[in-house]
């Protein structure tokens, strides 16, 4: 008999690296793939502020939006410390992050009734989750394989009894990521479902179990709230978040969306819980609901809850009906959670329990087949656009090889936001011309809209060179001058300009005071009959357009009677007006170029370049420019985010 056992759990300790492999296959070949968007953004950040500078205030100190994930960030900083760049010592900690994931869920089967062979199955659906490419490729997808690990280590102990490791585990969690928030409530009912499977003699008492909880619960509360003081607000995440969830629809509108959301990027796990239900009730059904059976329907609905329960703090990816490509990665709580349920078919006992099990087993290899293939597509998908991001790095260092040194940048032309549901380079671009990386001679900022949306897209007026958009004066201009000098106030209150000899405005400075008094005013120089006026304003992170003369009419404005170009050309218009121009070409809608400063400079940038246009539709294209201003260099004090961003504004 001792012979057997230990024969079992030699079968078992190779089913468990089994599962350990299963969940590094997918890497193999990804792990030396280039940087990836953020990576960038991110290993910049902690290279210049430190491992610990997220601990009292938002993640990367942003008011654009707030998260509190202070040890993310202090487990990237060590790592860029010790390491520097490199991506595969990187990518390792989320590997390991994402192996020990697995490993628990194991463990926590096991503490919930499932026998060894149901608790491997388990443990290789978490090992093969199929968008591990943004959670292990993507390097700051260590948010998810850091927090993940957290919570079932403390759901575990839980388990175990060990109730000050799970309150330790718990705010362990909460300081990686805010997903973490419903730790303690899990518990909770896996507690409760531990208890509901033992027989009624022989249940712990529920003050035992509360007792048990409670210091997960104190540690939730009081880190909660040093959240709250970190980040300035109880909820956090994308101003509007929730609010406009609600504001979207109906709740039950609001509700199918996500589920149908939840269904279709489950798919493969979400398929076999309702098989699994369907056995397991249907034995309940009709052969009653005594023993194994009803252990395994109380371990079947504790596992959908948790799901459902993991799915609340990602609702806002959920309720468009689907999850882009870029966000699957954010259910990878909610996906481990759900291959609990698929252990229920591993613990009802007798003949009826064997057949539930035979049919697990193979219902869950061919799961576990189809995941890891898919989790393979995923991994070597992102490394794929790492390396596109790499290939658009280097090109712009050879571009750029030869170049004198300046503070003037060059503007990398359209590097691609994702390709296949991947980030490439979306906010990364600036950092890696920048220590920690190479350093190029000139600053590259993207040439890209900084908001989305097709009639934001702008083309250059200076020829490109080496996929490269040049300012003026570097490279031969495509339209006429558009001559921009300082205007003037007359004695009546009118604007006057200066005349056609005044000198080019090269440089301005904004100000807090520019939110209650006009500023200089800019003239406009140019003859440019039934053209629009648009102001495009360039920054580290891409471009904001603004539309000075109410909405496009389906074509060109009508130019007035005498033939005079339509105000502001041949007239001024105030730095503070020409900052409240929103950028849609309808002139109906998005945030004025008053907010693309205020992006920038929560992003931490100080200047930006100004240009301002005359366009038309003419020819066959919409928003051609006709002519161009100068480069205006726009500089601002770090101090101005606090007047456009202040912490009550989110």
């Amino acid at each position: 008999m001792q012979e057997g056992e230990s024969s079992q759990r030699r079968w078992f300790v190779l089913g468990v690296i089994l599962v350990a492999v299963l969940a590094i296959v997918p890497s193999i070949g990804t792990l030396d793939a280039g940087l990836i968007s953020d990576d960038g953004a991110a290993l910049g950040y902690v290279h210049r502020e430190g491992p610990l500078a997220d601990f009292t205030g938002p993640q990367y100190d942003l008011r654009t939006f707030r998260f509190w994930r202070p040890l993310v960030t202090a487990s990237l900083g060590v790592q860029e410390a010790m390491t520097g760049v490199a991506p595969v010592p990187l990518r390792l900690f989320n590997l390991f992050g994402h192996v020990a994931a697995a490993l628990l869920l194991i463990a926590i089967a096991r503490r919930l009734g499932v026998n060894r062979v149901g608790s491997l199955v388990v443990g290789a659906l978490a090992a093969t989750f199929p968008y591990q490419g943004g959670t292990v490729t993507w390097i700051v997808g260590r948010v998810d394989t850091q927090t993940v690990p957290w919570i079932l280590a403390c759901l575990l102990a839980l388990l175990s009894g060990r109730r000050w490791w799970a309150a330790a585990a718990c705010a362990l969690a909460m300081a990686s990521k805010e997903t973490a928030v419903v730790t303690p409530f899990l518990g909770l009912v896996l507690v409760w479902a531990q208890t509901m499977q033992q027989e009624e003699a022989e249940r712990t008492p529920w003050s035992a179990r509360l007792a048990l909880l409670a210091p997960s619960f104190a540690t939730f509360a009081v880190v909660f709230v040093l959240r709250r003081l970190a980040i300035g607000d109880w909820i956090g995440g994308y101003p509007g978040g929730l609010s406009n969830v609600l504001a979207s629809g109906s709740l039950w509108d609001v509700t199918w969306s996500c589920i149908m959301a939840a269904l279709g990027s489950l798919s493969g796990l979400a398929a076999g819980l309702v098989v699994v239900t369907l056995l397991v009730y249907g034995q309940g059904l009709t052969k009653g609901w005594s023993g194994g059976t009803r252990q395994a329907a109380v371990l079947l609905g504790a596992s959908v809850l948790c799901l459902a329960l993991a799915l609340g703090p990602v609702v806002t990816n959920l309720t468009l009906g689907e999850v882009a490509g870029e966000h699957q990665r954010t259910l990878y709580l909610a996906d481990c959670l759900g291959a609990l349920g698929i252990g229920a078919l591993f613990v009802a006992g007798g003949g009826a329990g064997r057949r539930l099990a035979a049919l697990g087993i193979g219902a869950g290899l061919g799961l576990i087949a189809q995941r890891s293939h898919e989790a393979w597509v995923d991994t070597h998908d992102w490394a794929i656009a790492g390396r596109q991001a790499d290939a658009l790095v280097a090109g712009v260092h050879a571009s750029l090889a030869s170049a004198e040194p300046s503070t003037r940048p060059v503007l990398s032309s359209s590097p691609p936001v994702a390709w296949n549901g991947c980030y490439v380079l979306k906010w990364g671009v600036p950092d890696r011309f920048r220590a920690p990386f190479p350093e190029s001679p000139r600053p590259v900022w993207p040439w890209r809209p900084l908001f989305e949306g097709g009639e934001q897209l702008r083309s250059s007026v200076t020829v490109p060179k080496s996929h490269l958009r040049w300012p003026f004066g570097e490279a031969p201009r495509t339209v006429p001058l558009l001559r921009v000098t300082e205007g003037s106030s007359s004695p009546d209150g009118g604007q006057a300009p200066t005349g056609a000899g005044g000198v080019l405005i090269e440089e301005l400075h904004l100000g807090a005071e520019l939110l209650t008094e006009p500023g200089p005013l800019l003239h406009c120089e140019g003859y440019f009959p039934g053209a629009r006026f648009e102001a495009l304003l360039f920054t580290e992170q891409g471009y904001g357009v603004g539309l000075f003369g109410g909405p496009k009419r389906g074509g060109a404005m009508e130019a007035p009677s005498a033939g005079e170009a339509a105000p502001p050309f041949g007239g001024a218009i105030s730095l503070r007006e020409l900052l409240q121009l929103t950028p849609l070409g309808t002139g109906t809608g998005g945030p004025p170029l008053f907010e693309v400063v205020a992006l920038a400079a929560d992003l931490g940038a100080t200047e930006g370049y100004l240009e301002l246009r005359a366009t038309d539709d003419a020819r066959g294209k919409t928003n051609r420019a006709v002519g161009a201003s100068q480069w205006i260099h726009l500089t601002w004090d770090p101090e101005l985010r606090d007047v456009l961003k202040p912490w009550d504004s989110f």
